[in-house]
C-alpha cells in the first residue's frame, strides 16, 4: 500500500474538526480518502476504514481514473 501511494499519490491528512475542507468539500465520517486529480475534479470520496486488499484496489481504480 505504502509503495503504491508514493509512487502515485500526495497525502494530506486534514483534522475536520478544527480545519474546514478546500474546494467545497464535505464529509462527516473520519477517516476518509478523497481523491482529487491535478485539476481539483473528485474522483473518488471513499468514508471509514478498510482492509488492505480492498484499500489497494480503491488505489488502482482511482490510478485508472486519473490518467
Amino acid at each position: 500500500v505504502f509503495e503504491l501511494i508514493e509512487e502515485y499519490f500526495i497525502t494530506v491528512s486534514i483534522d475536520i474538526s478544527t480545519t474546514e475542507l478546500p474546494l467545497g468539500l464535505n464529509t462527516e465520517l473520519t477517516p476518509s480518502f478523497i481523491f482529487i486529480d491535478k485539476n481539483a475534479k473528485v474522483l473518488l470520496n471513499i468514508p471509514g476504514a478498510w482492509n488492505k486488499m480492498d484499500f489497494l484496489d480503491l488505489l488502482r481504480e482511482v490510478k485508472t481514473k486519473q490518467m
